[in-house]
Parts: structure tokens; sequence; C-alpha cells
């Protein structure tokens, strides 16, 4: 399988891509600025222009290099977002190693799991985290501390784990230049690991999905013509990182903000309410809005004003149609607003242009239009089953950006990217004239009740028609049975308490509209909440089959 090659990619790789060698008219522009609060009396640097994001980037590659490491080394980041989080990024990369990044909200096994698979050479850690990381790290013995408070002199110092020295002992201040940076021909671009991104889980264990310096330029690119605006600036714009570090999102939103010589605010805050105020403190242009902000933003929240926005996109999940007209009222009404299909392993691969009424003739979720440098085709849900136009289909994607492979796991690999370099993404769609693609369910979520498949969308989508106003959210997942194998159960998010909220009009529904062999056999359950994968949203599915094994 031959790997693909970005196009317009330097010798020197996603570093060379992202920050080239500058000019002077770039030197002094602010590349990266610490959101603090307006009382912070720290006294530690705010921001750093690409002049010195350039000169960190280059001096702590080399410090890798001094300390040994090789092409094809990892590099662990655990922690928050921070400051330096760019520059160890573009350092590792320029150095040849493989970036990996780990969130503070893993718990202790989660970052067992993860140094285990990755078996970083080098481990750079925030404070917060070090409580949570395993007992031992085994061989990892280059330990370093990215402290981001006022009492950095405290380190190095021993515990459990080994030395922890502090990060800026990596730099090399010796070194102020990108002859520090490797240098790759086409052929090694497309096939040098340059980052590792640990998967939501969403299937049981994680798994780590390798992107190569092409094709992570080539998700940069692809990403960034999805976000173009006819209404060209000569100021500079600023963005905000609303994602957490170890998300791949928030990697490609540094890259592409750097790329573009904007302005990228860092924070380390989550709520809806913060981001609002950041976006309208900073009078944010461009921002990732995740579906929990859109979710905030209502008629009811009536000081949100996002009107700085000009571009605002979104993706993940699904957002509510009136989700998503709330969330217009209080953007600019020139602002481009569009929702993003995609996965770490494929990056892009349709985007819906929220202003723009749905296409005719399509069934399902409206997920967008495929993007013009990406190839679809459908596979039978039935395997060696020949697909037939206009049914729905399992989607395979062949794209520029499509990653390289599961690290450590040829297995999955396998599984996952075909002979002819099309990647499964598990997803069951439509596809209509023009590229248009609708969301069905996915591949793994289908029920096996007996001989027959059961896709928990259909399901979904009956009760949200039917109920909603009453229904806030539902998810329906496969259950034991000991006769059929597996049946269909509904777990249920009301939007407000409603003790007058009538279960048997579920099931009865349900039956009426799809049928006997979509009936509810396993239940329907009423819950609080809903357990999510990740900070974007993605419900906790197998979560969900365990409890469906316990008593109601």
């Amino acid at each position: 399988m031959a790997a693909h090659q970005a196009q317009g990619l330097p010798p020197h790789g996603v570093p060379g891509y992202v920050l080239g060698t500058g000019n002077a008219s770039e030197q002094d522009l602010v590349a990266v600025e610490n959101v603090l609060s307006e009382d912070s009396s720290s006294q530690l640097p705010r921001s750093l222009t690409y002049k010195e994001l350039r000169t960190t980037t280059s001096q702590l590659a080399a410090g890798l290099r001094k300390i040994g490491l090789r092409v094809g080394d990892r590099v662990l980041l655990a922690g928050p977002n921070c400051l330096y989080y760019s520059s160890i990024i573009l350092a590792t990369m320029g150095a040849g190693g493989c970036f990996v990044s780990a969130p503070s909200d893993f718990e202790t096994n989660e970052f067992q799991h993860c140094i285990a698979t990755a078996l970083p050479k080098v481990i750079i850690a925030h404070p917060s985290v070090l409580a949570k990381l395993p007992a031992t790290l085994g061989d990892h013995e280059l330990l370093f501390v990215l402290d981001d408070s006022d009492e950095g002199a405290k380190w190095p110092r021993n515990d459990a784990l080994g030395t922890w020295r502090h990060w800026t002992r990596l730099l090399d201040c010796d070194i102020d230049t990108i002859a520090t940076w490797l240098e790759y021909s086409p052929v090694q671009a497309a096939e040098t690991t340059a980052l590792i991104c640990m998967t939501s889980g969403s299937t049981g264990q994680r798994k780590a999905a390798q992107h190569s310096h092409a094709s992570l330029v080539s998700l940069i690119q692809i990403q960034m013509r999805a976000l173009t605006t006819t209404r060209p600036s000569s100021r500079q714009l600023t963005t905000v990182g609303t994602l957490a570090a170890g998300h791949i999102g928030l990697t490609v939103e540094y890259l592409m903000a750097l790329k573009a010589r904007q302005r990228f605010l860092v924070t380390q805050a989550r709520d809806p309410a913060t981001i609002a105020a950041i976006i309208h403190r900073y009078q944010v242009d461009l921002s990732f809005l995740r579906p929990l902000l859109l979710d905030y933003i209502n008629p009811d929240v009536s000081h949100v004003n996002l009107q700085s926005l000009c571009i605002a996109y979104t993706g993940g999940i699904s957002v509510p149609t009136a989700t998503m007209a709330a969330a217009l009222g209080r953007l600019s009404d020139q602002a481009l607003v569009v929702s993003f299909f995609g996965g770490t392993e494929t990056g892009l691969v349709a985007v819906k242009d929220e202003r723009q009424g749905l296409p005719q003739n399509g069934e399902g979720l409206y997920l967008g239009r495929l993007i013009s440098n990406v190839k679809a085709r459908l596979e039978s849900l039935v395997p060696s089953t020949p697909w037939k136009p206009g049914q729905p289909g399992i989607l395979h994607i062949h794209s520029p950006a499509n990653f390289i492979g599961y690290w450590q796991n040829a297995e999955a690999t396998a599984d996952t990217i075909g002979p002819d370099g099309y990647v499964d993404t598990g997803d069951i769609v439509t596809m209509t004239e023009g590229g248009h693609l609708w969301f069905v369910g996915r591949n793994k979520d289908v029920i096996k009740k007996g001989g027959s498949q059961v896709i928990p969308a259909d399901i979904e989508a009956v009760i949200m028609q039917e109920f909603p106003t009453q229904v806030q959210e539902v998810c329906v997942v496969g259950k034991p049975h000991p006769v059929f194998g597996e049946v269909p159960i509904a777990f249920i998010l009301l939007s407000s308490p409603n003790k007058g909220f009538a279960i048997n009009r579920v099931h009865e529904v349900v039956a009426r509209k799809l049928g006997p062999l979509n009936e509810l056999v396993g239940g329907v359950r009423i819950v609080t909440s809903l357990p999510r994968l990740d900070q974007v949203g993605k419900l906790d599915k197998m979560k969900l089959k365990e409890m469906a094994k316990l008593p109601a």
C-alpha cells in the first residue's frame, strides 16, 4: 500500500510546513498567548511571538537530539493545555521523534495503557498529573516536568517514579535556527510517524492511531480549505483552543492557527460560560464550538455575545436543530458556520453549511457533502455480499489525510485499512447524488437479533420524533438475550423530570412504526445522565451495554 504524499510539503516535514523560516513582518506577531485571569500576579511569560516560538522549537529539538532522541522515538506530553504545548509538538517532530499526548483527565490505568502502548523515550508531565502516573515507568528514565507555576526552581526532584527535571533543561540555547530540524524525502515524510493519537476507546481499549508528516499536513490543508471565507482580513486573526490536550482536534487547531500566522489563545477552561466569555473578551475570530457550548447558548442565556466570530465550526456529535438555530442567532449574519464530519483515522471527510437547507432525497442525519479531494465508497453490511446502490452501506474513505495505521497493532490496522488504501470508518451511511452523506448508524452498534440486524439509530430517530419536547436524548444499545442473542434496550434522558412520561407509549410507537424486529424487548430505562467518552460528548456505549446487563 503506497502512502500518500502531501502537496507542498517542505523537506523539514510538519515543522517546516507550519513555521517555515519566517520573515521580518511576522517575527513580532503573537503566536500563542495564555488566557490568564485579570487579577493574575504570575511573573511567567504570558505569550510567545513567532520569533520566540521558532527559537524555542529549534532549541528544544536540538536538546532532544542531544539526549539521544532518534528518528521514530516517542515523546509523551501528559497534562493540560499550556503555553509551550505547540513548541513541544513541533520540536519533537523537528527532532525526528513522534509526539504523543495524554490529557490530564486520564486516570492511572489510562496513563499506564498509553505509556505501555507508545513506549516513550521521553516523558514530559505537568505537576498536576504526577500523582496519577503509574507507580513504575519502567525504562523511561528521561523524565521532565512542564511546570508552569512560579516554583520551577524546586526541580529536579526525586520520587518513586524517578528523577524529574525541569523541561527547560532540554533547551540547547546555543542553537536558534531550523538547522536542527531533520529533513525528509517525500517517501520518508509519507512513512515516518509524526503524531500518535489515542482513540476515544468507543470499542473498548484505546488504540494508538499514527499520522505521518505527510498525512498530518494533508489533514491541516484540508481543514484550512474548509474554513476559508470570502472575507479576507488584513489584520492578524485570533483563535482559541477549546479542546483538551490529547485530542487530535487541539493539535490540528494549533497547527492550523500557526500556519495561518494567527494568535492562538491557550486556556485550560472547558466550561461553556468561561469559553463564551473568552470569545467576547478577546474578540476571537475563529473557534471550534464544542456541542456542549452550543447547548449552553439558548435564548435564556442573554449575556452570551459571539458576534466577533467570523468562522465557527463544530463536530463530533450531531447538534439538534433547535440548538443550532439558537447558536446562529448569537453569531454574526456574515459568519461562516459549518459542521465537520470525519475522524482521527481519516481527517475531515464532509462539511455541512449550517446556513443552507438540507438536500433532497436523503434519509437519516445529514452529515454534509464530501470534500473535493476525498473519495468514498460504500460496502454491504453483510460480509461477502455486494452493496446495492441506494441502500445503506459501510463508509470507506480514501484521502491524503488517512492515517498510516495503529501503533504496534497490525491486526487492527489490517481490519481498518484495505489493500487499496481505503479506510473502513465503521459508519453506516447513505450517499446521494453529488456526494451528500446521510448518517444511519455505526456498524459496531448494529444489534444482531437472531439472524437479523437492528439499527439503533432508526429506533432513536422514532423516539425523538415522537417525543421532541419530553426527550432530551436517547441511546439504544444491545442487551444479551437467551433466545435472540441480543435485543434492543433504550436509555432515555428526559428534558425535565416528568413523572407522567409513559414508557409504554415508547414501546407502542417503536413497534407500530418499525415493526416487531425493532421492538424494545430489552426495555426502556429513564436515566438522569448518559455516560460520555470524551470532551466532545460522544456517548460511552460500552458502559451503557454494561448498564443494560444490570437489573433495572
